[in-house]
């Protein structure tokens, strides 16, 4: 085995992590006393040795950009100051948003490609349906959580219509898109 990948109790520990394709949502976890990160993907769940902020920074960074200025150019682009979503990965649609403050402990973050579905559990709760037909109930409203999907999807959006512009503008229209 590896010496950066521990198998505890059926739940596979990571040293670092990059968020990917099957990432579906990351909350915090404390062993003893400690703040980590539990990561669930669509087959599988794990403890990183990361906050997860950082599991956010790292994987920015490992597509080439920052958590900082992911955000900064979030904040431009869509008009939002506060918990504001990530594109981690454009060609990958790797897009996350946070549940809270990135730097509260009690934020999770959620994978928006990976939602089917959405409702509200009770009055303080929201179940999500992600698209491997998991349901997974995290504590936040459905109004508070109805809002940062919209803001995921309306920073995606605007980035979206952006490049096509762009492309347009300079002729650079691919084949498949005509």
């Amino acid at each position: 085995m590896e010496s950066n990948v521990i198998e505890m109790a059926n739940l596979l520990i990571v040293e670092e992590y990059e968020w990917n394709p099957d990432s579906l949502l990351m909350k915090s976890h404390y062993i003893d006393g400690k703040l980590f990160s539990h990561v669930y993907e669509k087959e599988r769940e794990m403890i990183v040795l990361q906050k997860p902020k950082d599991v956010i920074d790292y994987s920015c960074q490992y597509y080439g950009m920052s958590l900082e200025g992911n955000q900064k150019g979030a904040s431009i682009v869509t008009n939002y100051k506060k918990k504001l979503p990530v594109i981690i990965c454009k060609e990958l649609n790797l897009v996350v948003f946070p549940t809270a403050s990135p730097s509260r402990d009690n934020c999770y973050w959620i994978d928006y490609s990976s939602i089917k579905d959405f409702n509200k559990s009770t009055s303080n709760e929201t179940s999500i349906l992600f698209n491997n037909q998991v349901e997974m109930v995290i504590p936040m409203s459905f109004a508070s959580f109805n809002t940062q999907y919209g803001r995921a999807a309306v920073l995606q959006s605007r980035l979206k219509s952006r490049v096509a512009e762009t492309k347009r503008k300079y002729g650079l229209i691919d084949e498949d898109e005509q």
